[in-house]
């Protein structure tokens, strides 16, 4: 049997339009896009459309857009670059649930003259208004947060933080990685300075993401190496990663609704019925402010080692949450900061739906996770 994947959120499969878009630019489009014969004038093309393309999805102008090798690169150049490019002011806040792309670099910063605060969220992961605006102080320079929890899929008032900080002076960024595709985003509508999003997880191939910056923020390079991305990330650019890229967002933009509708009542069929079913379970993060394809689960008395490994030998892919944290027997962070204890939080699940993720499937996930639950209560219930 085909195993039923319920891992969007770590990574996506390459749509077949987006792979098509590819393969001209793997075979005889292959050129170095800074070089200045015609095969290379031709790459340059591809990267400027491509740039322009996804720009329009985002609702930015082109020259805001800077390719990157993914969403943890983009995260690394909006807090390195803007930070190492102020003088006086030299504080960042974030929150305490951020993915580690912005919590390592933040610890980074840290250890560099800068000052770091992580801010407490609220038991559904939401970081509080008031609580941002208490923290602000004039050294502020940037308040980075993350647009929807990867680990419980959490939502943020973007937009209203956001207008918070700039009354204060601060620059905003978000890390967008797990909103991108799902979630409508107009960066001009929601006032943000810096956003971060990622190929991999829109059905493109890993490998490739973009950091859009404001016309009028300055910041510095932070990975040397060479002129490109207008002498803001050195490397030569990966065109075929890039054209997938923006083929996968417009692909995103034009299906947006329809798939909120359809994976959302996939999402809730999964979590009603697991809640039917078994006892002695806990649903994680917001129940109305949440992205409609994540559902992150406890279920009492299972370690969340054991219950993927028994899903995984049924054909059930999931993880225990962020797949960059993956292997890890400590209890998830986000899940201590919402209020779980830690006993719940070692026993969490995520489940991630997406495209291809089919009614059938989760009729299959609601027959096989109930027994598999149950034998594992009992065989732990013995060695207690």
């Amino acid at each position: 049997m085909k195993p039923i994947y319920l891992d969007y959120s770590a990574t996506t499969p390459v749509a077949p339009e987006v792979f098509e878009t590819m393969l001209p630019h793997l075979r005889e489009n292959f050129g170095n896009p800074s070089s200045i014969h015609q095969i290379g004038r031709k790459a340059r093309v591809s990267l400027d459309d491509a740039r322009f393309r996804l720009a329009k999805v985002l609702g930015a102008k082109e020259y805001e857009i800077y390719f990157t090798s993914g969403g943890t690169e983009a995260d690394n150049l909006a807090l390195c670059g803007v930070l190492k490019n102020t003088k006086k002011r030299k504080r960042l806040l974030t929150t305490s649930v951020e993915h580690a792309a912005i919590k390592q670099t933040g610890n980074f910063l840290g250890e560099n003259n800068v000052e770091v605060v992580f801010l407490p969220v609220n038991s559904e992961g939401f970081l509080l208004p008031e609580t941002l605006e208490n923290a602000l102080a004039e050294e502020t320079a940037l308040v980075s947060l993350i647009y929807v929890n990867n680990e419980i899929g959490t939502i943020n008032d973007i937009k209203i933080l956001t207008e918070i900080a700039h009354k204060n002076g601060a620059l905003v960024h978000t890390d967008a990685v797990q909103a991108f595709g799902k979630i409508k985003i107009d960066v001009n509508e929601l006032g943000i300075d810096l956003l971060s999003v990622s190929a991999h997880k829109i059905y493109a191939p890993k490998g490739t993401g973009a950091l859009y910056v404001k016309k009028e923020v300055d910041f510095d390079s932070h990975l040397k190496g060479g002129s490109q991305e207008r002498g803001k990330r050195g490397g030569t650019e990966n065109i075929a990663g890039i054209v997938a890229f923006a083929k996968a967002a417009e692909l995103c933009a034009e299906h947006l609704e329809e798939e909120a509708v359809r994976i959302g009542k996939l999402r809730d069929k999964l979590q009603n019925g697991l809640i039917e079913k078994i006892d002695g379970i806990r649903v994680n993060g917001s129940q109305t402010q949440r992205l409609f394809s994540i559902l992150n689960v406890s279920f009492t008395q299972v370690p969340s080692e054991s219950l993927i490994v028994s899903l995984d030998l049924a054909g059930i892919c999931v993880s225990a949450g962020s797949a960059c944290s993956s292997g890890s027997i400590n209890a998830s962070p986000v899940l201590l900061a919402i209020g779980v204890s830690e006993a719940e939080a070692k026993s969490a699940i995520r489940f991630s739906l997406g495209r291809y993720t089919t009614e059938e499937e989760i009729d299959f996930v609601l027959e096989e996770i109930p027994k598999i639950i149950n034998r594992l209560r009992f065989f732990m219930r013995k060695a207690d």
